[in-house]
């Protein structure tokens, strides 16, 4: 640290406030982005979403499903805090972290990870200093997957019970980075902790880089102007008012910018759509034909190209994105000349009022899908609310369908079938749609019960199919995470959940 100017410190803007650096309360990107870095878990995932070991170099699941024994490695260490140095992570640390998440005393919103799953009484056992042990209540075959989550991360109980609420902003994991200080509205730094214990395939230790410098700004065009004169090494937020400057309509940096930075756009798990209230007292929408014909009545490649710059694949299949999902049959393409057709065998009058709500960020996406419907006859009446109210009607089924996205909580096609499973209808889980299908939700219960990946995904191929032939949705785009970058920044790769993995950049 005698000399600043050698360190290799990797510099990105926040704009969206951090409220917790506890893995367990992390309830936005921006905070899940930090404690990745701070924190590790039994498992993380590779760029394709495969699990893959962290903390647990090995583990075995029982022939039920049911029981998973984790086997830890014995050369992980939490970060020194305070007056006390560097331990080995153990077993019943593992038992700790995750009784605390289940805690009703914690009232961490991530409790749905187990809460369903797992007896309240001995689910987490230390079988002996490196070996843990999960006994579920039925087979959950996405678990794996789930453990890789911030909440499931891995705290030490000591630091957690000295900090209490304060742990919030006093960390102490076993990440590749350690905290180092926090004011709060300017900017966190995060140093490199020499101890960490992966190694990339050459031998040599992990993290390259010295620091993590993240400043907060809320003003995305200001923080672009930072990026621009050097300030900054990552942006990834473009502000609507500079999209057109930066990206041409198909998603490629402009002249201006070309030899300048890097971009890298990739898929993303984030499904953009509009989601019909199927319990509307509106007959317009209650029609499986008419749903149909607004999904072949709206020019997505349009949205995609004039509204997204590129960002995104046109949506015209199911609910899951490509990426988690393989298909061998496609939906609903831009197909005006189908949408009359089915219109018209009906008999249905559609000059009456259908409701879309929106937030007023979405606006020229709406004004795009009602000019096309518009031309098909309809009468679409746009609501722009707040996000908070929004949520509110659709809840509430206050309205005839609304735009709505849904990223995926852990890497399994089931994250969002799971969102029109009849036993998840609103207010029980997040089928917020109301939809009902006997035949869907024995798919569902079967795929639910089994551990043979092919045979699961052979299932939820068919339950996809199930929704595109009465649709509760109208599929807009599958996401992509947008990465510009200096050309000296290597090894910042993306991921299909846009987590942001530092422990592999060089900084040149």
């Amino acid at each position: 640290m005698d000399n600043p100017k050698e360190l290799k410190v990797f510099r990105y803007n926040e704009a969206a406030s951090i409220t917790s650096l506890d893995p367990v309360f992390v309830k936005s990107q921006s905070e899940n982005w930090i404690c990745t870095q701070l924190n590790a878990g039994l498992v993380q995932l590779d760029t394709l979403l495969k699990v893959q070991p962290m903390v647990a170099k090995n583990w075995e699941i029982d022939d039920s499903g049911k029981r998973y024994t984790f086997y830890l490695r014995e050369d992980v260490y939490f970060h020194p805090w305070k007056n006390n140095p560097k331990r080995k992570v153990l077993a019943e640390d593992v038992v700790y972290s995750f009784e605390r998440l289940m805690d009703p005393a914690t009232a961490s919103p991530g409790t749905w990870v187990f809460s369903d799953k797992i007896d309240s009484i001995g689910a987490f056992e230390a079988i002996d200093s490196f070996v843990f042990q999960i006994k579920l209540k039925t087979a959950f075959p996405p678990l794996l997957g789930m453990l890789s989550m911030p909440y499931c991360y891995i705290i030490p109980k000591e630091a957690s019970q000295h900090y209490g609420k304060d742990f919030r902003s006093h960390p102490v994991g076993c990440g590749p980075f350690q905290f180092q200080r926090w004011e709060e509205n300017v900017g966190i730094v995060l140093t490199q902790f020499k101890d960490y214990f992966e190694q990339d395939d050459q031998g040599n230790s992990l993290p390259y880089l010295d620091a993590i410098n993240i400043s907060i700004n809320p003003n995305k065009a200001a923080a672009f102007m930072d990026f621009a004169a050097g300030k900054l090494d990552f942006f990834n937020e473009i502000e609507p008012g500079l999209k057109d400057e930066i990206l041409t309509p198909y998603g490629n940096l402009t002249k201006n910018y070309q030899s300048k930075y890097q971009l890298k756009a990739a898929p993303f798990l984030n499904t953009e759509f509009l989601m019909f209230n199927m319990e509307s007292d509106n007959p317009i929408l209650q029609n499986p034909a008419i749903r149909k014909a607004i999904n072949y009545g709206i020019n997505r490649d349009n949205i995609v190209n004039n509204v997204r710059n590129g960002l995104g694949t046109v949506g015209e299949n199911g609910f899951v994105p490509p990426s988690l999902l393989s298909r061998k049959t496609s939906g609903f393409q831009y197909n005006p000349s189908k949408a009359k057709l089915l219109i018209e065998s009906s008999n249905v009058d559609i000059s009456e009022p259908i409701q879309l709500g929106i937030t007023t960020d979405y606006l020229d996406m709406a004004l795009f899908i009602k000019r096309d419907l518009e031309l098909l006859g309809f009468n679409i009446k746009i609501e722009v609310h707040p996000g908070s109210f929004l949520r509110q009607l659709r809840n509430e089924k206050g309205i005839d369908f609304y735009r709505g996205s849904w990223i995926a909580d852990y890497p399994d096609a089931e994250n969002y079938l799971a969102c029109f499973y009849g036993q998840n209808h609103y207010p029980k889980g997040p089928n917020y749609s109301r939809y009902i299908n006997s035949n869907f939700d024995d798919w569902y219960e079967e795929a639910m019960s089994i551990s043979d990946e092919s045979r699961r995904q052979f299932i939820m191929q068919q339950m996809d199919s199930i929704l595109l032939v009465d649709p509760p949705f109208v599929i807009l785009y599958y996401d992509k995470s947008l990465r510009i970058t200096k050309p000296e920044i290597e090894g910042l790769w993306s991921y299909p959940n846009n987590m942001l993995q530092l422990k592999y950049v060089r900084k040149k």
